[in-house]
């Protein structure tokens, strides 16, 4: 089975299209756990990039997609409606975390290289992150921390 990557979309745009999206998605929930397969809008023709764990929350997509992000869909999406959107992606098995934004027909991307996940180290035997003289519980606040310089943030 393919790894997993886990992606949380926030759409921008006009509230009656954001609404529009929301019910799309959460038909789309629907359906796949009716038919327990992934889903994709009937307007987009892709063969791939399925939508899999859809949940939709206030203003938050959730889902998963098989190995990497599916830009290519949700572009559709925002297309078709008119509106942007921000996706932040991850699945660390395969050395993935990064955000990107779609706006007026352009994506831009920022994502951490694979030598960014050589800047902290995992303590076994503490069950903890080293990173940058700290300790941590997870390693998610230490992506956080390294996507934000790269998109040049403080944090």
């Amino acid at each position: 089975m393919a790894n997993m990557c886990r992606n949380m979309a926030v759409f921008t745009g006009e509230q009656s299209q954001l609404e529009k999206i929301a019910m799309l998605f959460t038909h789309m929930a629907i359906k796949e756990k009716q038919e327990e397969k992934g889903q994709m809008p009937d307007f987009i023709t892709a063969d791939k990039d399925w939508f899999f764990n859809i949940e939709w929350d206030g203003d938050l997509l959730f889902y998963d997609t098989r190995w990497t992000p599916n830009f290519r869909a949700l572009q559709g999406v925002a297309d078709h409606y008119g509106v942007g959107f921000i996706l932040d992606y991850s699945e660390t098995a395969n050395l993935i975390y990064g955000q990107a934004t779609y706006e007026a027909g352009e994506l831009h991307d920022t994502f951490l290289e694979p030598s960014d996940f050589d800047l902290y180290e995992f303590d076994e035997d503490a069950d903890t992150y080293a990173f940058e003289n700290n300790t941590y519980e997870d390693n998610e606040e230490i992506l956080e921390i390294l996507l934000a310089r790269k998109k040049g943030q403080a944090l």
